[in-house]
């Protein structure tokens, strides 16, 4: 999601732990929990070791998923970006969102009383 790719084992990304995609992860293509339970409650599981998931969970998983070293043709990266977030930004945008929310109700508050008050007066004064 973030955009940072591991573009050749033992490089730079793949020390810091950056995405395996590039490299044959098959991970995108999968519908497993394995990053969830630890690939059948084991402490260590492919991608925990430096390497790419090679969707060993799906069915025919030979036939679909190999070579395992390189990218699945048919997934893509939207525009070739990633998108970085983190909780902090994911919580500024929330309270921004929210703050804008509670701005405009208390503005269409404001304006119907003011337009109640002014309704009334005209009430009084046409009597």
């Amino acid at each position: 999601d973030e955009g940072r790719f591991v573009e050749q084992f033992g490089d730079e990304g793949h020390r810091q732990g950056y995405c395996l995609y590039k490299v044959g992860c098959k991970g995108p293509a999968t519908f497993s929990n394995c990053p969830a339970v630890r690939f059948n409650d084991v402490d260590q599981w492919p991608v925990s070791a430096g390497h790419g998931c090679c969707g060993c969970t799906e069915p025919g998983f030979w036939d679909t998923m190999t070579p395992f070293e390189e990218r699945l043709p048919e997934i893509t990266i939207p525009l070739g970006q990633g998108t970085v977030s983190t909780a902090a930004s994911v919580g500024r945008t929330v309270m921004a969102v929210t703050a804008g929310a509670i701005g405009v109700h208390a503005a269409a508050g404001v304006v119907r009383r003011v337009t109640k008050g002014t309704a009334k007066k005209d009430e009084i004064r046409e009597e």
